[in-house]
């Protein structure tokens, strides 16, 4: 599922990077090509969805947590995009 960057990145994936995109759950790529492919790669969008998701009434427990994980999932993956300066969606493929 790890692909080689598509932005023609001058920065290579160092070995922390790479160790770090083979350890992401498969909730994790979900999230970064549905981000990539329906949010134009715009984290905060796809947050902005989850949480609008959260605030309507009655919702499902089990539906409402698994959304709760993937806001937790999302700021993850946007902290390890700011650390290492690169788009996950250029590595990741579905």
């Amino acid at each position: 599922m790890e692909k080689q960057p598509e932005n023609n990145s001058t920065q290579p994936c160092s070995d922390e990077l790479k160790n770090i995109l083979d350890r992401l759950t498969e909730q994790e790529k979900i999230l970064i090509v549905c981000n990539r492919e329906l949010y134009g790669g715009q984290w905060e969008l796809i947050l902005k969805d989850l949480n609008a998701r959260i605030e309507k009434r009655p919702y499902v427990f089990k539906l409402g947590r698994r959304i709760r994980d993937d806001i937790e999932r999302v700021r993850r993956l946007q902290a390890i995009e700011k650390t290492y300066a690169v788009k996950l969606g250029d590595y990741i493929e579905f």
